[in-house]
């Protein structure tokens, strides 16, 4: 049965809770040997509602649209093993989530037969569960109340996505009203980087259509919205389905980093490696006699310096208008005698713009397909044998 005939409503939990109607004591916990503020009720620490946090956790945590972004936080291969309690009421909440995630995305789930680590369903106070992969079983708590949509949200937690609203640049999207949010209940509203955990924007913009959003009334201790859009208004949640930004962070979370991938040509200057992170425009143009080759790299709301490297040749430019765009694809190739770099860019929306190209001396090609599932995330310059050399960093979904 599809998710939205399931779950049709937008706002019945739009805000996830581990333990409904219940407070705790406020308790300052060591996660990836950081100090972080977390609720302690039954035992449980737990933040933002409804993740559930191990202490003392060695290593780091990651995910979201906003993800986590350390490997011992991924599940290998895309695949997770899982067991449902036979208490678990109203199974088919987990069966037609799981179908969900196995629909929009490559993640399969097996069930468990002696797997060690695994995630296991299991009834509960309300619906919860820990940030990625934590070794060993690790529970999804449903209560009754707890809708099909939930179970997608609470799934997405175990692989690794944050919840939307905790993104670094959020700032730039909605305003956070502490002045409505319930006494003691500040704390679930910072940003992942405010709380020292790790997280990562794998998306450009905040989505407030994103499974992962909280609603804008959560924690209201006055029937006012505890978040809003910049310009004041609310917003409407879902819990429906993935949206498109969650499918696409989570795959690019979860790429698989290729080696690089070489092209050799003379007349190129020494360069300096770019950080790695999306690779948002890509200009050719020329300068003093020289071609030159520019990078623009972006991570949430970080963008390097232009990093160049000189080749020689007749210049066309090239750049992404839309902070969404990205790079699916280089090309080097001969033509007419001459070495051609063709940049391919895809947008969000799958519009393809022409190759832009450059001429300079070069033979060897570079092009991958399927842009849904490549591309580009770093760009090296360098000198190497007499040679310039050009690599790129390419994220390959398997």
């Amino acid at each position: 049965m599809p998710v939205s005939e399931i779950n049709s409503s937008a706002n019945i939990f739009s805000q996830e809770l581990a333990f409904p109607n219940k407070t705790g004591d406020l308790k300052e916990v060591l996660l990836n040997n950081q100090t972080i503020t977390v609720e302690e009720i039954n035992g449980n620490y737990v933040y933002q509602g409804d993740i559930l946090i191990n202490p003392n956790t060695e290593g780091e945590i990651e995910e979201k649209s906003v993800g986590r972004s350390l490997d011992k936080w991924k599940w290998p291969n895309r695949t997770i093993f899982f067991t449902i309690d036979r208490n678990l009421p109203n199974q088919s909440r987990v069966t037609d989530a799981i179908a969900h995630w196995e629909q929009k995305t490559d993640f399969r789930f097996v069930r468990r037969t002696n797997q060690r680590d695994f995630i296991r369903f299991r009834n509960g106070n309300g619906c919860s569960s820990n940030v990625g992969r934590q070794g060993g079983a690790q529970n999804i708590t449903l209560a009754n109340g707890c809708s099909t949509g939930a179970a997608i949200h609470e799934i997405g937690h175990a692989i690794g996505l944050w919840h939307e609203q905790s993104r670094a640049d959020r700032g730039r999207f909605i305003n956070i009203n502490f002045n409505n949010i319930e006494r003691g209940k500040a704390f679930n509203f910072e940003t992942y980087g405010q709380q020292n955990t790790d997280g990562n924007e794998y998306t450009a913009a905040l989505d407030f259509g994103s499974i992962m959003m909280y609603g804008p009334y959560a924690f209201s201790k006055n029937g006012q919205p505890t978040i809003t859009r910049k310009n004041g208004s609310t917003y409407t949640v879902q819990r429906n389905a993935l949206s498109q930004k969650d499918i696409d962070g989570i795959e690019r979370r979860y790429a698989n980093v290729s080696s690089w991938l070489t092209n050799n040509r003379r007349g190129a200057s020494k360069g300096q490696k770019i950080i790695e992170g999306k690779v948002r425009g890509i200009k050719v143009r020329e300068q003093y006699g020289y071609g030159v080759i520019n990078a623009a790299i972006t991570r949430g709301t970080i963008s390097s310096a232009w990093t160049t490297t000189n080749t020689r040749g007749h210049i066309k430019s090239v750049s992404f208008s839309n902070p969404n765009d990205y790079a699916t694809g280089i090309e080097v190739r001969e033509q007419y005698g001459y070495g051609i770099i063709d940049v391919r860019l895809i947008s969000q929306n799958g519009n393809k713009t022409p190759w832009a190209t450059n001429n300079t001396r070069a033979t060897r090609v570079l092009r991958y397909n399927a842009p849904h599932r490549k591309f580009i995330t770093g760009i090296e310059a360098q000198e190497q044998g007499g040679y310039g050399i050009i690599d790129l960093r390419v994220f390959v979904n398997n």
